[in-house]
């Protein structure tokens, strides 16, 4: 069977075979570290380097997701193919593949050599987009490591579960510095006490991937949940040129401060008091009654009459509406704010 280079690939559910190497792969399990896998992503790429993005969503995990590991070349056919996402995408390609039933796999380990391994955009430190609730594209930077701190477990507000966190910082060539959080399986997996005793005799040059922006007391920083992925010292092209430009002498990797045992500005050492919803409802907002409670109501209906979505700017995050030119142009809006000139909306 003739395979299709992934930047010839087309909308549709048409036999669209493709020769490809699984270049990155991550569970994501809705937000609980032991929870069951939702979704698999994966990162593919040809043997021409051209990427693209695949998903097995929930219906079907169970038919693939023991069939799928990082770094083997596969043939996959009978798939769907379809706009990309419009938030968190990997790679830039237009187009993403979606695993249905019938997608059949076939392992070709013969070909491994063949194919590259790794993809990524690289974007400066200094260079980083805002920080955004629906950013568009996950970010990768390179950098080399200066500090690393302890992995500590620390709790997630407003419930008993207990999350790992580990921060990292990072300098570019021109001395500017870049924080990234760990978290999770991702603090488990990266070998902090290996990395901080290479960093003694040699630069550790990392490129991490599938990082989002947050900030943090007023910087910008990286935070790497399930999607990021990190190359620490590999044989790849961009951390040798990299290392090409750092001075002759370098600084040791330093020990950080551990994380904070919290996750949020808002965190309780007990259990959450219990309130009912009719409690809840009538507090006295002029009396600015303290405290946080846990509130368990079931959701019985629905509206059809109100709407349950808008759309907001992605660059301010107020509300938009479609341009007068949308028509013509659906893609177009108009953010709500007058002195924002952001024409790009998000559904939330």
């Amino acid at each position: 069977m003739t395979c299709v280079a992934l930047s010839d690939l087309h909308v549709g559910w048409d036999k669209q075979p493709v020769c490809v190497r699984l270049s990155r792969l991550w569970h994501y399990r809705g937000g609980l570290e032991n929870g069951p896998v939702k979704v698999v992503h994966m990162v593919l790429l040809d043997a021409q380097g051209n990427h693209g993005y695949a998903t097995v969503p929930t219906d079907i995990l169970g038919a693939y997701i023991d069939m799928l590991h990082e770094g083997v070349v596969y043939e996959f056919s009978q798939f769907a193919v379809h706009p990309r996402p419009i938030i968190l995408n990997p790679v830039d390609a237009p187009l993403m593949i979606k695993f249905t039933q019938f997608t059949v796999i076939k392992n070709c380990f013969h070909l491994n050599d063949e194919f590259p391994e790794w993809t990524f955009h690289l974007t400066p430190i200094n260079e980083l987009p805002p920080a955004n609730d629906t950013p568009q594209n996950y970010i990768d930077v390179i950098g080399v490591i200066t500090a690393i701190s302890p992995m500590k477990a620390i709790r997630v507000p407003h419930t008993l579960s207990r999350v790992f966190k580990r921060h990292v910082l990072l300098s570019d060539d021109n001395g500017n510095e870049l924080g990234i959080t760990l978290w999770g399986e991702r603090v488990v997996r990266f070998n902090g006490e290996s990395v901080h005793f290479m960093g003694q005799t040699e630069p550790a040059v990392v490129i991490f991937v599938g990082a989002t922006v947050f900030v943090n007391e007023g910087s910008k920083e990286l935070s790497g949940g399930c999607a990021c992925k990190w190359y620490v010292n590999h044989d790849i092209p961009d951390i040798s040129v990299f290392r090409s430009r750092l001075p002759p002498s370098f600084p040791a990797i330093e020990h950080l401060p551990a994380p904070s045992r919290i996750v949020l500005q808002a965190q309780h050492d007990d259990v959450l008091p219990t309130s009912l919803l009719i409690h809840l409802m009538n507090i006295n907002l002029y009396h600015k009654e303290a405290g946080t409670f846990r509130c368990n109501v079931t959701v019985t209906r629905v509206s059809h009459l109100k709407k349950w979505w808008a759309t907001f700017c992605t660059g301010c995050h107020y509300m938009s509406k479609p341009a007068a030119m949308s028509l013509s142009q659906p893609d177009v809006y108009t953010c709500g704010r007058r002195s924002c000139s952001c024409t790009s909306a998000t559904v939330r």
